[in-house]
């Protein structure tokens, strides 16, 4: 079987292709990203990955564990939702953050979903 079935390779060939080919566009989406640094501590990155596609807004607090915190349709509502993120990061540094990472591999209102938002790790 040497096709992709459900986003896993089950061929080492197409694993190995598949890898080469996101290793070369790694760096590619990171050319429209909206990167602002050090607002009390934090940075905020706005970009369009790979991986979904869509057009998200990460924070970390100095150079820790990403937060995924909102996604966007497009250039424009990302370019807005940043803005929003730093001016939130200016205002209220303290705050914790929802990361919706899990909202987007398993979808709002599913159990893990829920489950993950009661989780303080």
């Amino acid at each position: 079987m040497d096709k992709k079935y459900e986003g896993v390779y089950t061929s080492p060939i197409d694993f190995a292709l598949g890898t080469m080919s996101m290793q070369t566009k790694s760096n590619a989406f990171r050319n429209d990203a909206l990167t602002t640094e050090d607002v009390n501590g934090w940075t905020i990155d706005t970009v369009c990955p790979p991986d979904t596609g869509e057009w998200e807004t990460g924070i970390s607090r100095n150079g820790g564990s990403w937060i995924i915190t909102e996604q966007y349709k497009n250039y424009e509502e990302a370019k807005t939702g940043h803005m929003k993120w730093v001016n939130e990061c200016k205002d209220n540094p303290e705050q914790k953050f929802k990361d919706i990472t899990f909202e987007i591999m398993f979808g709002s209102g599913s159990d893990i979903a829920d489950m993950m938002d009661d989780y303080d790790g």
